[in-house]
């Protein structure tokens, strides 16, 4: 998801701006931002457990070894 953000986005820009115009472009870019922002608020809370259940795996798989 956050690849398909980081090469969207951009291409998205570069597609819509030169077509509205010089003055709007500023406002494309700041809708496309926001965009941005809303796609990372739904899209960290559904990345995020994984990424911590990998890493308290590792961290206890780590800790055995201790014993």
């Amino acid at each position: 998801a956050a690849l398909l953000l980081a090469l969207v986005l951009p291409a998205l820009y570069f597609l819509v701006a030169p077509a509205v115009g010089a003055a709007d472009a500023e406002l494309v870019g700041v809708l496309l931002a926001g965009l941005g922002v809303t796609a990372l608020l739904i899209a960290l809370p559904l990345v995020v457990p994984s990424l911590v259940g990998a890493a308290c795996a590792a961290i206890a798989r780590g800790g055995s070894r201790w014993r």
